[in-house]
């Protein structure tokens, strides 16, 4: 705008010396009247642009999602109530994504808006990495006739789009046997033969399938597995998103967070989702595909803040945790690493991935 201002200022400034010029010249009354107009032209479209300037109204609609890489439109709406027309008006959009923490700015013009009318103004956005975006108004001014000067519209205006995270294929394994706390596994005697309630001596009677065959050979005598109740074995899916990263790294955590549910509601398990939020964890029971697919836009929408609390792990078997950060405490045996970085780690357990690489690094996951 600073350009087309400047243009315009110098426009202006030839054309007017060019009438007083041949005015002075010519001496012709008729060129004296177009001089008279062209200095009074400006202030008086000032005058009025100072009226109509508070008679614009302005909404921005756009899609609630939206994909990766893929340009979505959105509109400006703008309204003039006013009995004059806006010749000019000037918009810049302003777009911020909540989870990468990246800022962005439109430009939009819009030629003219007659009194009383309505006009649509088309903007495309497209965005290389997945999140909540935020678009709004940052400015609108309204340019007199000849451009040159420009008046802040005063609107506040804004809307709200999802970008997706894309899903990749991750294929999650899970051990019929992984790993579950002692908490859980609640001491009942049962009818479930995959669950052990006590071991004990054989004693006449006792049903021989029951016994422990491989511990009866080490003791040279029978020891029998008395069933127990089903324990409930638990996994627990948790992004942290508390420490800030390049937004290309919480994009692929975006990814391989949705992709591994993905992979577990493939696999048959019901899990716990969490995630951090500014100032509190988002924990959701994950049963099959369908509920996964309405929590990923929550999922996506926003960065953690420091002051999140840490999930209560206690009551899970086994923790998938997804983080960009190498925790300074040491890994625990209970938790399976997923961590987004490009430092030099590697320990045999847990996976190490890239912005680059998440998706050859991730097509398996064993539990």
């Amino acid at each position: 705008m600073k350009r087309d201002r400047a243009g315009a200022i110098i426009r202006y400034i030839f054309t007017l010396a060019v009438f007083v010029i041949l005015s002075l010249a010519i001496g012709d009354w008729r060129l004296w009247g177009i001089t008279t107009l062209i200095l009074l032209i400006p202030p008086i479209s000032l005058c009025i642009n100072l009226y109509v300037r508070k008679n614009i109204r302005c909404r921005i609609v756009i899609s609630t999602t939206a994909t990766k890489n893929s340009p979505c439109t959105g509109s400006i709406l703008l309204e003039n109530k006013a009995l004059f027309p806006a010749s000019k008006l000037y918009c810049r959009l302003g777009v911020i994504n909540d989870l990468t923490r990246e800022e962005n700015t439109l430009e939009c013009i819009v030629a003219t808006l007659a009194p009383k009318k309505s006009r649509k103004q088309d903007f495309l956005l497209e965005s290389t990495h997945c999140g909540r975006v935020y678009i709004y108004l940052q400015s609108v001014r309204i340019l007199d006739y000849f451009g040159l000067f420009a008046l802040k519209v005063p609107i506040e205006v804004g809307a709200r789009m999802t970008i997706l995270p894309e899903l990749f294929f991750c294929d999650v394994m899970v051990s019929p046997t992984y790993a579950f706390s002692e908490d859980d596994a609640i001491s009942l005697k049962g009818d479930d033969r995959s669950e052990v309630f006590q071991l004990r001596e054989y004693q006449s009677g006792d049903d021989i399938r029951q016994i422990h065959w491989k511990l009866s050979s080490k003791l040279d005598t029978l020891i029998l597995k008395d069933p127990g109740q089903s324990i409930s074995r638990s996994i627990l899916v948790f992004w942290d998103k508390r420490d800030a990263c390049p937004p290309k790294d919480m994009d692929a955590m975006a990814e391989v967070t949705a992709s591994v549910c993905h992979g577990l509601c493939d696999a048959g398990a019901v899990f716990d989702l969490c995630w951090t939020e500014k100032d509190e964890l988002e924990l959701w029971r994950v049963g099959n595909l369908d509920a996964l697919l309405h929590l990923i836009p929550a999922l996506a929408t926003q960065a953690g803040s420091s002051d999140c609390p840490d999930p209560d792990i206690s009551k899970y078997g086994q923790v998938i945790h997804i983080t960009s950060q190498i925790p300074d405490n040491g890994l625990e045996d209970k938790r399976i690493y997923l961590i987004c970085t490009d430092k030099e780690y590697e320990d045999g357990q847990n996976i190490v991935f890239s912005s680059k690489d998440y998706k050859e690094k991730l097509e398996k996951l064993e539990i």
